[in-house]
């Protein structure tokens, strides 16, 4: 009966390492996510930022023609 005891507490040990290895192992994976989603969530509103400064650049010469125009229009018409 203690052989059997003794047997049965060896693997319980055993199994009890394995589980503390595998919850290591699983803690590691989840670090890895937590930095990955946010590495993704940084670039993703860098690149929303950065279309925004774009599109307000890239219009602004447009807008200024524009206004530039609409001046001259307007002097042609009160002339």
């Amino acid at each position: 009966m203690e052989g059997l005891e003794t047997k049965m507490n060896a693997l319980e040990t055993k199994l009890d390492v394995k589980f503390e290895s595998i919850q290591r192992q699983l803690d590691q994976l989840t670090t890895l996510f937590y930095w990955g989603f946010g590495i993704l969530i940084t670039l993703f509103i860098f690149m929303l930022g950065y279309m925004i400064w774009d599109r307000r650049t890239a219009l602004q010469p447009a807008l200024d023609k524009a206004n530039e125009a609409d001046a001259k229009g307007t002097n042609l018409k009160h002339s």
